[in-house]
Formats: structure tokens, C-alpha cells, sequence
């Protein structure tokens, strides 16, 4: 393993251990441990990737404007912990959609084992995922 020693940051600048370092004129030297771990900007690191998380966000209908929004969303929340954020949209006549943001695996079924929980829940007319984003 090696180590890259970095400017400033007080005596002896930082130490970061890292599997190879190309291209740079920084001292390199091989050490037992890392003294402390800090974060460089625009380093990447070769090696497999982990299939990461995806952000869903879904729209939910109620089945009508009579059903409970608020236990509807405490309903969600229970069910799905995988559920971070979830917002009110109005739509017409009193009726309103929810707006769940959910991080779902990067994998085969995507969003809908979420979807499908969700649809379970008594008062739920449909949801439908209406947009995608990977997170890094």
C-alpha cells in the first residue's frame, strides 16, 4: 500500500493510503496504516464496482379527495423505510397526489416491489414511478 503526502494541512501535510498513484509529483512512501482518512477531490480508484442505489419518485393517487393524506403518509413511511421524502401535489377539486422519493436497489425489479407495496395500502388508487435518478 501506498501513501501520498499532501500540502499543507499542518506538519508533514496529510498521508492518504492509496492502491496506486499515477502522474503526480507528490512523495509516495510505504507505510503500515493510515494515519487519518480525508477526502481528495478527483481521485478515482480502479477496481469492481457495487451496484448502488437508484431515487425513485413516485406519484400516488388516493382513491378520492376523502381519504386521510396524513395517514396515508404515515401509512407509506411505516411500510416502506426505504422511503426518504414525501411531499403533497394538488391536482384538482381538493384532490391530491403524493410525490414519495424511495432508494431502490440498482437491480433486476427496480422500483416495483416498492410500487407494488405501495399499491397494498388501503386508500391507494396507483402509483406510478415518474422519475429516475442514480445516485453516487
Amino acid at each position: 500500500m501506498l501513501v501520498v503526502r499532501c500540502a499543507g494541512g499542518g506538519e508533514g501535510g496529510d498521508r492518504v493510503r492509496v492502491p496506486r498513484v499515477r502522474g503526480t509529483a507528490l512523495p509516495v512512501c510505504q507505510v503500515q496504516a493510515p494515519e487519518r482518512t480525508i477526502y481528495l477531490q478527483e481521485m478515482r480508484i480502479q477496481g469492481s464496482l457495487i451496484m448502488g442505489g437508484v431515487l425513485a419518485i413516485m406519484r400516488v393517487m388516493p382513491e378520492s379527495a376523502e381519504v386521510d393524506i396524513s395517514a396515508l403518509k404515515a401509512e407509506i413511511k411505516r411500510k416502506m423505510p426505504q422511503v426518504r421524502e414525501i411531499a403533497e401535489e394538488p391536482i384538482a377539486f381538493g384532490l391530491k397526489a403524493l410525490k414519495v422519493a424511495a432508494v431502490v436497489k440498482d437491480d433486476e425489479g427496480g422500483t416495483e416491489p416498492v410500487e407494488a407495496a405501495i399499491a397494498s395500502i388501503r386508500g391507494v388508487a396507483s402509483v406510478e414511478t415518474i422519475d429516475l435518478d442514480r445516485l453516487l
